[in-house]
C-alpha cells in the first residue's frame, strides 16, 4: 500500500488483536478483542487515540498510538495511561496508577488482497536481573497477532 493511499489527515480504522492464554484446565484458548482507532497521518508519521473492547470504561484519560506507515510496512506503539492487569482474586481488570505502561508495539503489513493491514504485537511486562552480580537480565514479553481495515 503506498502512502498515497492514505493521505494526509484523520482516517479511522477497525480491528482485533489477539492473544493466547491458558484456561482453568490448563488449555490454551485465543482471545480476540475488537478496537478502533482514530489516526491523523501526517506524511509518513501518524498518532491518534484508540478504544478497545477489553478496555474500555476503564481508563478516564486517551489511549494514544503513535507510528509511523513506511510503504506497506506500519509500525506504532499503543500507550495506556496507566498500567493494568487481570486481578484473579477480583475476576477482572484493574488499573495500576503507580506503574507506567510500557508501550504495547505493533508491527505488520499492509495485505492488498484482504485490504487490511496485519501482523503482530509485542509487551514486554517484566524484567527480572539473573544474579546479584549479574548485569544480565531476562525478559518476558506476551505476543499476539492483530489486524485493522480502515473505514
Amino acid at each position: 500500500m503506498s502512502t498515497s493511499l492514505l493521505p494526509n489527515g484523520k482516517h479511522h480504522f477497525k480491528g482485533t488483536f489477539s492473544y493466547f492464554f491458558e484456561d482453568e484446565k490448563g488449555n490454551e484458548q485465543k482471545e480476540s478483542v475488537a478496537f478502533e482507532m482514530e489516526l491523523n497521518f501526517e506524511n509518513n508519521a501518524f498518532s491518534g487515540t484508540t478504544i478497545d473492547e477489553e478496555t474500555k470504561g476503564l481508563f478516564t484519560q486517551p489511549i494514544t498510538v503513535n507510528g509511523f506507515l513506511d510503504e506497506d510496512f506500519i509500525s506504532f506503539v499503543v500507550m495506556y495511561p496507566y498500567d493494568y492487569y487481570f486481578d484473579e482474586e477480583l475476576n477482572k481488570l484493574v488499573v495500576d496508577k503507580e506503574n507506567d505502561y510500557p508501550g504495547c508495539h505493533y508491527t505488520g503489513n499492509y495485505n492488498p488482497e484482504q485490504q487490511q493491514f496485519e501482523g503482530e504485537w509485542e509487551l514486554q511486562f517484566d524484567e527480572e536481573k539473573l544474579g546479584t552480580f549479574s548485569e544480565d537480565y531476562h525478559t518476558h514479553y506476551q505476543l499476539g497477532e492483530w489486524e485493522m481495515k480502515k473505514v
